[in-house]
């Protein structure tokens, strides 16, 4: 048995249980992450780099450009594929592959 098992045997609540005064929460990818896939090279790149400084530049923070510019405006962000990434990841159309015995998980916002 694995941790897995361990998790079901102390479960005492429902798959998918929310407390009724739960606070909202919102799952965000790195925009380094979202160019990094956009654009098909690392994350750590100066390509990628150079796309982030632009877009920061253009349109403020980060979590501004991740959370409320409108998707019509990103689509002229000069990197293909950057407006329907972040249309993806604000509606949770991700593909989360979970980590296991030392390896991190991964997050996709394009099928591989």
């Amino acid at each position: 048995p694995g941790v897995c098992y361990r998790v079901d045997s102390l479960a005492d609540r429902p798959e998918g249980y929310r407390p009724k005064n739960a606070r909202g929460f919102e799952s965000l990818v790195p925009l380094q992450e979202v160019l990094a896939e956009c654009i098909g090279k690392g994350s750590g790149t100066k390509a990628v780099a150079r796309a982030r400084d632009r877009l920061l530049a253009e349109f403020g923070p980060e979590f501004r450009v991740l959370r409320e510019v409108p998707v019509e405006e990103l689509q002229c962000s000069g990197v293909p594929r950057f407006a329907e990434a972040v249309r993806r990841l604000r509606a949770g159309e991700v593909r989360i592959a979970p980590g296991y015995d030392g390896q991190f998980g991964t997050v996709a916002l394009f099928e591989v």
